[in-house]
């Protein structure tokens, strides 16, 4: 008995468009392949939506980070949150409440927190209350 080398058709949905820069995934949902990684933007029943989402993430995932949370709600960036640490601190140093040595070190350690976390990382305001000790 011979085996059938015919492969199974599945019928994939059209492109809304020629040029759509998406593709549909067998789970009905809209993908992209950006530096050998699988990405999914959403349900293929909302290309327009998929396509927002791409365009918004896209800087992030074309160079490799992780992009920020669409919704920034009540929250702050970590870049904020840093800025707005140091220029209190700047002002006691000015005020001579502390010394440079000291405001260096918050300095390098501000920068060492948005080289890990990435400075549009966006904070949630639960982790600020914590930080700030309420």
């Amino acid at each position: 008995m011979t085996k059938s080398t015919r492969k199974s058709q599945t019928s994939k949905p059209d492109k809304p468009y020629d040029g759509f820069p998406l593709t549909t995934h067998p789970t009905g949902r809209c993908c992209k392949k950006i530096r050998g990684r699988l990405y999914y933007f959403g349900p293929w029943s909302d290309t327009q939506g998929a396509l927002e989402r791409l365009n918004r993430e896209w800087p992030c995932l074309s160079e490799g980070r992780t992009p920020p949370p669409a919704d920034t709600g009540d929250g702050c960036t970590m870049r904020d949150l840093c800025n707005a640490f140091l220029t209190s601190k700047r002002n006691r140093l000015d005020t001579g409440e502390l010394s440079s040595h000291t405001f260096a070190k918050y300095y390098e350690t501000c920068e060492l927190l948005i080289r890990h976390f990435e400075r549009d990382r966006v904070l949630l305001q639960m982790e600020l209350e914590f930080s700030a000790g309420i």
